[in-house]
């Protein structure tokens, strides 16, 4: 696998404009590979990081994801990809904080699963006898599995249900100590007022239901744009109950590492006029609500920053990122180790800056999970 070099960059410029949409940038792991159709299809995509196909608007989610879907003319990849996290900047740790690290958490980092899930294939509890990263994994060191979302193609709750149960799965499997995942794009099950209200109307979001989505005909959430703290606990209660954190514009800490976690990606038309439709609906905003509603919410001191879109021009094959993003996290975010998205398929890998690693983890049906060593205080 290619890659770009892990060497330290220079820090990040401000967020460039977008490019012409006829001269895409090519796949970061791997600058052979076609995902998304021939050249002259330069139209954009889809939240799938599509090539912007012809024919009739997509009536659901996953008439979209058919629609700008193309399979990959590389072969598939049968193992986890492993990859290093870059040493931090003497500006972005104290003094104290700048002698090795002697522990370290093993993340696994998967995105745009699209119900695939079965197929993906994680690295043995026991150790990575083939990871490169710096720190070797020991028998003591704990695994996080983080999502940043699709799991799902229509977003429903049924396929949410399908998705929980291989978490059940694999979380006793491969003895994971803790799995954050997010919604995206796809799941517009999980923008439901049920999962966002502060108080959830009793009885309409059950789990236990036979029907696809939820259908409740009233509620009281007026912001949906709000931290959403008490909807993530009913998401883990009642639907994701093998994950052990879902976070909605919510962050938590897990061995010291600070996770902070949006489902939300910009409106697409520029790039796609058949998805005009889904603009400013759902998890789909303008860049200047996601600015002002959004992503000025994100910490600070985040260490482990979660997004379903990647940021502008950043493994972003198509330019769907978000320049908000781009700018919150070039400006305001000092400490930021990680940064892990997907939405756009065809981006599939990874990049240094400084001290940050960006992942794009869209696996879609060909790739699999990027694995590395997270350095944590013992």
């Amino acid at each position: 696998m290619s890659s770009v070099p892990t060497a330290p960059a220079p820090p990040l410029a401000p967020a460039p404009p977008p490019p012409a949409p006829a001269a895409p940038a090519a796949p970061v792991v791997a600058a052979t590979k076609t995902k998304f159709g021939a050249a002259a299809d330069t139209n954009g995509g889809s939240g799938n990081g599509g090539s912007g196909g012809k024919g009739a608007a997509p009536k659901s989610m996953a008439d979209e994801l058919k629609r700008f879907h193309i399979a990959s003319t590389t072969k598939e990849r049968t193992e986890p990809q492993y990859i290093a996290l870059p040493p931090p900047t003497a500006t972005a740790t104290s003094a104290a904080a700048t002698k090795t690290k002697s522990k370290t958490v093993r993340i696994i980092a998967v995105s745009d699963i699209h119900m695939n899930h079965k197929r993906l294939v994680f690295p043995p509890s026991g150790g990575d006898s083939k990871s490169s990263a710096a720190a070797a994994a020991s028998d003591s060191e704990r695994t996080i599995l983080v999502v940043s979302g699709d799991m799902t193609c229509n977003g429903t709750i049924n396929e949410l249900r399908a998705f929980n149960e291989w978490l059940g799965v694999v979380k006793s499997k491969y003895e994971l100590a803790a799995i954050v995942v997010i919604a995206g794009n796809h799941e517009s099950c999980l923008f439901h007022p049920s999962f966002m209200d502060p108080t959830p109307i009793s009885g309409a979001a059950s789990a236990s239901g036979g029907g696809a989505q939820h259908q409740p005909t009233t509620h009281t959430n007026t912001d949906p744009y709000t931290v959403q703290t008490v909807g993530c606990a009913h998401v883990l209660k009642t639907v994701l109950t093998h994950a052990t954190h879902y976070l909605m514009n919510t962050g938590c800490v897990i061995e010291g590492i600070k996770f902070y976690g949006i489902p939300h990606v910009p409106n697409m038309s520029a790039t796609d006029p058949h998805a005009a439709g889904l603009d400013n609906t759902e998890f789909y905003m303008s860049e200047s609500k996601l600015a002002s509603h959004i992503f000025n919410r994100i910490p600070t001191d985040v260490t482990y920053l979660i997004t379903h879109t990647p940021p502008l021009s950043i493994l972003d094959v198509h330019s769907l990122g978000s320049s908000a993003l781009y700018e919150r996290i070039t400006k305001h975010c000092p400490k930021l180790r990680v940064n892990q998205f997907g939405h756009v398929h065809g981006g599939y890998g990874f990049k240094t800056i400084g001290q940050t690693l960006f992942v794009n983890a869209a696996v879609d049906d060909t790739e699999q999970p990027f694995v590395f060593h997270f350095p944590v205080d013992a």
